[in-house]
């Protein structure tokens, strides 16, 4: 436990500090992110990969992100990217000499890009405010990180204190009950202090459902993660955060909540 906090507040501080420098450094480590990411995320997936396609992809999905003007431009884009890398996946399968089946690989060579180079893109869609508020797109990033932190420690802290019911054993068989409500409901209440704090011009009832939204979806992320462990049966998808696990391990929820958060703070804009 001591070694866990430690390293949370050290990651906090190097965030925080990241964060302060902005600009080139922000999408630096965004990509750095990715890339390491992306890394784990392979150790996890059963079937022997095409790594450069894998690294390739993720790479363009970051850029796209990073040079879109606009919403619109990025969904056209990444609808050509991810056309084009079903296409290599499919003839790649075809053609690779495999005892695995086809339609497996297939998913994975297709899912691993998409989930450490798409989802996570959005990081820079909501850093660079594109298609969002003015001026917004900083406390919308800080919302964001919190609420997804937040929910990750209150799941963690109320199961393991309370948690008696499990909710997915066959998936993570730590995951209580407890910690869930916990955890849901952590977040939703850090929502509304981070949304005071940083002066959002949003109404209490958008905060509110943003809060919700992000606090499923964080826990959501997280079983996904277990879900890819749990196939080759694994606790952690490395060591890079002592406490933590691998990188993969602490951005897992973020994963899916930072393009839950775009799209509901676009819709809502």
């Amino acid at each position: 436990m001591k070694t866990r906090i430690i390293s949370a507040i050290g990651g906090a501080i190097i965030l925080a500090s990241i964060l302060y420098a902005g600009g080139f450094w922000v999408v630096i480590t965004c990509f750095a992110i990715n890339l390491i990411a992306t890394y784990e995320a392979l150790k996890l997936v059963p079937y022997n990969q095409a790594r450069i396609l894998t690294y390739t992809f993720v790479i363009v999905f970051m850029t796209l992100a990073l040079i879109s003007p606009n919403l619109t431009n990025f969904i056209y884009g990444n609808i050509i990217i991810c056309s084009l890398l079903i296409t290599i996946c499919i003839l790649y399968a075809i053609v690779s000499k495999s005892s695995h089946p086809p339609y497996k690989r297939i998913i994975y060579m297709c899912g691993i890009p998409i989930y450490t180079g798409f989802l996570l893109s959005h990081i820079l869609l909501i850093y660079q405010g594109t298609s969002l508020p003015e001026e917004s797109n900083l406390k919308i990033l800080l919302f964001t990180l919190i609420i997804t932190f937040t929910t990750d420690t209150g799941a963690y802290f109320f199961g393991t204190l309370f948690g008696k019911i499990k909710i997915a054993p066959t998936i993570s068989i730590n995951k209580t009950l407890e910690g869930s409500i916990g955890g849901f409901v952590s977040g939703v209440i850090m929502a509304v202090l981070v949304s005071i704090l940083l002066n959002m011009e949003f109404p209490l009832l958008q905060i509110l459902t943003v809060g919700v939204a992000i606090s499923l979806s964080a826990q959501l992320g997280d079983l996904l993660e277990s879900k890819l462990k749990r196939i080759i049966n694994t606790k952690e998808s490395g060591r890079f955060m002592p406490g933590h696990g691998g990188l993969l391990d602490r951005i897992d929820s973020l994963i899916i909540t930072l393009p839950v958060a775009y799209y509901f703070f676009w819709a809502i804009s």
